[in-house]
């Protein structure tokens, strides 16, 4: 993964996560619970883990949102890795995050959402690079930003980009790089806001 392509996704993510803080509205399970959302730098426990929904409850990133729009099956089987907790990130007014941790509680893989007024330009600032490749049949536009990703998806004026962390072997094989992402983000693009 070059520089600049991990420095977007970084950066998308950190957008996403430095939003929440303790004192934002707590994040709803699919079971009904309730959740303190993530603070910066902090781990999220176990209690945190959720299962993909239909699509936020909130559009806008109002605090009760699940921000995780694959199972940690797809995951797991589009990267193979084994992803054994999806973790979902409020950041109330802007959008969330997801990120998909394996056994050991490291993060395999991370999308972060942007709904908030701006997201489309957004993301046409993130998708106008040279090395970027605009895919059909995903959302309302598609772009693996480069080879090595991440891949943003628009879909009406929701924003999200997807990638593989490292050390994903993934990351070194762009055309399964994009195969795996490809097949992520249509599936998540069906439980976007």
């Amino acid at each position: 993964m070059g520089r600049s392509t991990l420095r977007i996704l970084i950066a998308t993510v950190a957008i996403v996560l430095v939003a929440c803080s303790p004192a934002a509205a707590p994040i709803t399970t699919p079971g009904g619970g309730s959740q303190a959302p993530v603070s910066p730098g902090a781990q999220p426990s176990a209690s945190a883990a959720v299962q993909p929904s239909a699509a936020p409850a909130s559009p806008a990133g109002g605090g009760s949102t699940n921000w995780c729009f694959n199972t940690v099956e797809e995951v797991s089987a589009a990267l193979k890795v084994t992803a054994t907790k999806a973790i979902s990130t409020d950041a109330p007014g802007i959008g969330g995050g997801c990120f998909y941790n394996d056994a050991n509680g490291t993060p395999v893989f991370a999308t972060s959402t942007v709904t908030a007024e701006g997201a489309v330009g957004t993301f046409e600032a993130a998708t106008g690079g040279a090395d970027a490749v605009t895919i059909d049949g995903i959302g309302d536009r598609a772009v693996l930003i480069t080879p090595q990703g991440p891949l943003a998806v628009l879909k009406g004026t929701a924003f999200t980009s997807m990638g593989a962390l490292p050390p994903n072997p993934i990351l070194s094989d762009a055309g399964a790089y994009r195969s795996a992402h490809e097949t992520l983000a249509r599936s998540a693009a069906g439980r976007m806001p």
